[in-house]
């Protein structure tokens, strides 16, 4: 069985890495940023569908805790 010391240092590796990698992170956009999510909306509103209106959080992340 491991020691106490070795579970706290587990736990805390894992929020360390989880945290990192966020910032560390660098993605290629492939496209499907806020200009294609209005592209998008606004193709899908001609289609006659039901579209949420266009607000400043369009296309905004969420964060990782909600």
């Amino acid at each position: 069985m491991p020691a106490l010391d070795e579970i706290v240092l587990l736990m805390q590796v894992g929020i360390y890495e989880r945290n990192r990698s966020k910032k560390r992170q660098k993605t290629k956009k492939n496209g499907k940023g806020k200009d294609w999510l209005l592209k998008k909306k606004e193709q899908m509103r001609r289609r006659g569908h039901d579209v949420p209106a266009d607000t400043k959080y369009t296309g905004r992340k969420r964060k990782t805790y909600f």
